[in-house]
């Protein structure tokens, strides 16, 4: 695995709280195997699959960079996705999160390789005591304490963090990116400009690592954990399937040459004078409406598209 642009520094990350055994052997066994690998192997005794539909011929060869966007309404998403990537052998596998979230803490207690899977995003705004902010992400901030970075250390980190995922992606390695920006349903929420600044990014780079649409069909958190737990203490678990569907691949310089063809004579004008904002949010809203017309309902795409033009 490629160490390009490491994590920020362990000021940023609380220490891990006091881990049972089963998530020390998972530590052990990603710092020894690699997250990926362990991951799959993991969810596999406790009789956790994933059965993917559409093509995932893509991911198959070691070297061949991606972009995996799509929906985190479970919270889990990254661990059944890693577990798909360490069945295909891929063990460079990156993607973002939150440093102060539990999953983070257990990777960075787990050693420098497992580590390095995470891109480490904040909020924003979490430094500012004035901010609006979801329930979760204002206890975060009071427990982070001495621990929590200033608002310039956040823009610095959540920049660090894009610039490493289109470093790994073009040297052929896996980036994950749930473009919502937190745990909720892509199909509805509104959708930040991180991943279309990554494609235009790829596409200066004439990289041809692919942007993968994904959609988990919805799926039970409790039960899943239940069923690590279960194999952890040596219980028997009903097998446990969960659906992941792949939609078509797309070329970054393909997706940006779409949105310029696109564009208004303003915005042609912009453009040309070097305004990249104009031009990610194009991609970010091509994207958005490409993914909510392949896996959401009519009614979906109709609630976007009101809302689209509520905002133009």
């Amino acid at each position: 695995m490629i160490e390009l642009h490491a994590p920020p520094a362990e000021v940023f990350v609380l220490p891990a709280p006091p881990m049972p055994p089963y998530v020390t052997r998972l530590q052990v066994a990603a710092g020894r195997d690699g997250v990926s690998v362990a991951l799959h192997k993991a969810l596999t005794d406790a009789g956790v699959t994933t059965r993917v539909e559409g093509d995932m011929t893509v991911a198959d060869e070691p070297g061949e960079g991606a972009i995996w966007y799509g929906n985190h309404r479970g919270g889990v998403e990254p661990i059944l996705l890693g577990g798909v990537f360490g069945r295909l052998g891929r063990s460079d596998f990156h993607f973002f999160g939150k440093p102060y979230a539990l999953q983070a803490r257990v990777l960075h207690g787990a050693g420098p390789e497992a580590w390095n899977t995470i891109l480490p995003v904040y909020p924003s705004r979490m430094a500012d005591p004035a901010a609006r902010l979801r329930l979760r992400d204002r206890y975060w901030r009071w427990r982070l304490g001495s621990y929590m970075p200033t608002d310039e250390q956040i823009r610095e980190m959540n920049n660090s963090s894009q610039q490493r995922a289109t470093a790994v992606v073009a040297a052929g390695e896996l980036a994950l990116i749930f473009p919502t920006g937190h745990v909720g349903e892509a199909l509805e929420k509104r959708w930040h400009h991180g991943l279309g600044r990554m494609t235009l990014e790829l596409a200066r780079r004439q990289s041809e690592a692919p942007l993968i649409p994904f959609q988990f069909d919805a799926f039970s958190t409790p039960q899943l954990t239940l069923r690590l737990l279960r194999r952890v203490l040596h219980l028997r678990a009903k097998p446990y399937e969960v659906v992941l569907r792949v939609a078509e691949p797309l070329k970054p310089a393909e997706v940006v040459q779409h949105v310029l063809d696109g564009f208004s004579a303003d915005e042609r004008a912009q453009a040309a004078n070097g305004d990249d904002r104009v031009i990610i949010c194009g991609i970010t809203q091509f994207l958005r409406r490409r993914y909510v017309a392949q896996f959401g309902s009519p009614r979906d795409l109709a609630r976007l598209d009101a809302e689209t033009a509520a905002t133009n």
